[in-house]
């Protein structure tokens, strides 16, 4: 096989993007889809992590994990079927503040999830790695915030990381959205 200069640069940007989170100019362009229809959609909404798991769509998620977040996709024609026909909002989001949970995983010198491994038998527990992140934890028992989730700093803002259909990112901050100028059909 003859290498050449056109399969390198295939090769090397296959690598580099692979695993990139969608950026420009150092923002990442968030989509989030809400139950309104479009046409009754507020121009303007505050997403906030704390109301995680009212909707019945990321009551599973929080089986998973209860730590506080707000689901975003990154392209938004790759989406679960039941937002088809629900108002869709835009944010930007500086791409600096999300953690790339899907590169770390190729990272053998990653050190969150090296900590994650390390305080839970090697083991990478998902739980852990949303804690470790976001900075949320729960108030000790005992305590007046016995049981409360309370935001402490984390390592970045939201976290980046692909499913087995789509790339979401959560945010872990409240995030300002807009109505979406172009609504999918």
């Amino acid at each position: 096989m003859k290498i050449t200069k056109h399969y390198l640069e295939t090769l090397v940007e296959e690598i580099l993007v692979e695993d990139s989170i969608p950026s420009e100019g150092g923002y990442t362009t968030l989509y989030h889809f809400t139950q309104e229809s479009p046409e009754n959609a507020k121009e303007t909404i505050e997403l906030k992590p704390k109301r995680f798991g009212e909707m019945s769509y990321s009551k599973k998620d929080s089986d998973v994990s209860a730590v506080p977040r707000t689901f975003f996709y990154v392209n938004p024609a790759e989406k679960e079927t039941f937002f088809k026909g629900k108002a869709l909002y835009e944010a930007e989001i500086p791409t600096a503040n999300i953690y790339n949970f899907s590169k770390a995983l190729k990272d053998p010198n990653d050190e969150v999830i090296a900590a994650v491994k390390a305080e839970n038998y090697n083991i990478l527990d998902m739980d852990q790695v949303l804690k470790k992140v976001s900075g949320w934890r729960q108030g000790a028992w005992g305590t007046k915030d016995a049981g409360k989730w309370i935001k402490g700093p984390g390592i970045a803002d939201g976290m980046y990381y692909k499913t087995e259909h789509f790339a979401v990112v959560v945010m872990f901050v409240p995030v300002k959205a807009y109505l979406a100028e172009e609504q999918p059909a």
